[in-house]
C-alpha cells in the first residue's frame, strides 16, 4: 500500500456516510409510517339515545347494567354509533361496550367486541327511522326484533312478540365530537 493514510480516510469517510444513510432511512420510515388502524377508524358518532317510553337516556356501564333511565349529564349515556358493512354497531364511550342481544333469549348484554360471539349474540342494528323522525333499532340477523326498554328504563327481551310499537321508539341527539 502506497497512501496508508489516504487507504484509512476513505474506509473511515465511506463508514460516516453509511451510518448518515441509516439513521436518515430510519428517521424516513419513522415519519412515512402510516397510521395505525384505531387511528384510521373514524370515532363514529357521538349521541345520546334518548327513549320515549322510560323518558331517559340509554346507557351502558358493564356486561349486565344496560338502563333508559339515565339524565343528559350521565358519562355512561354518552353512546358511539359506527357505521360498518354488517350494519351499526352501539357502544358505550365510557364503558367501551357494545350493546348485543342474545340470540335464544333476547336479553341485552354488553359485549367488549361485536365479533366475538356472532353465534351467541346479535350485535349489529338496522337503524329505521319513522316518518314523525322516531328511530327503532332492529338487529341486522332478526328484523322481527326491535331494541325495547319498560316505563322504568330496564332492558326488556327483544323477542317479546307483544310489543308495543311506541316502546322501541328512540330519539338521537348528536354531541359535538369535541371532547
Amino acid at each position: 500500500m502506497r497512501y496508508p493514510l489516504l487507504t484509512i480516510a476513505l474506509f473511515h469517510c465511506l463508514i460516516v456516510l453509511s451510518i448518515q444513510v441509516t439513521q436518515q432511512s430510519v428517521i424516513r420510515r419513522e415519519s412515512d409510517r402510516p397510521e395505525s388502524n384505531a387511528q384510521k377508524k373514524s370515532a363514529g358518532k357521538r349521541l345520546l339515545i334518548y327513549s320515549g317510553v322510560s323518558q331517559g337516556y340509554l346507557r351502558i356501564v358493564s356486561r349486565k347494567n344496560i338502563s333508559a333511565n339515565a339524565k343528559k349529564d350521565d358519562p355512561y349515556a354518552v353512546i358511539i354509533t359506527d357505521f360498518r358493512k354488517e350494519g351499526i354497531t352501539i357502544m358505550g364511550e365510557k364503558s367501551k361496550l357494545y350493546l348485543c342481544i342474545h340470540r335464544k333469549n333476547g336479553k341485552m348484554v354488553a359485549m367488549t367486541s361485536p365479533k366475538i360471539d356472532r353465534k351467541r349474540y346479535y350485535c349489529f342494528y338496522r337503524e329505521d327511522t319513522t316518518p314523525d323522525l322516531y328511530t327503532t333499532y332492529s338487529p341486522v340477523d332478526k328484523l322481527t326484533w326491535k331494541l325495547l326498554f319498560s316505563r322504568d328504563g330496564y332492558p326488556r327481551r327483544a323477542n317479546n312478540t307483544r310489543v308495543d310499537p311506541k316502546k322501541t321508539i328512540f330519539l338521537k341527539d348528536v354531541i359535538s365530537n369535541k371532547r
